[in-house]
């Protein structure tokens, strides 16, 4: 069963990618919500598009508290910070 976590719902429900700016550092996702990722993982993010499928899930880190995982490119996975 889904369950929130802070305001992002965490569930097996992707999203789709819209936007990614500043060198993959920045990700847009469908529901609108944006996300900062971290230097080191934006060479991943950096090669992501419009319309890939992404699962937001719990990382344990309490500086990127979230990591998006592409369902599209063989499940790379990036640290992330929720900014909206």
């Amino acid at each position: 069963m889904p369950r929130m976590e802070g305001c992002v719902l965490m569930s097996e429900q992707y999203s789709l990618v819209i936007d990614v700016e500043d060198d993959g550092q920045t990700i847009g996702l469908d529901d609108g919500s944006t996300w900062n990722v971290p230097p080191g993982d934006n060479t991943i993010s950096i090669c992501w598009y419009a319309t890939q499928r992404i699962l937001v899930e719990e990382s344990g880190d309490k500086n990127y508290p979230y990591r998006l995982r592409n369902l599209d490119t063989s499940g790379d996975v990036v640290k992330a910070m929720r900014l909206t």
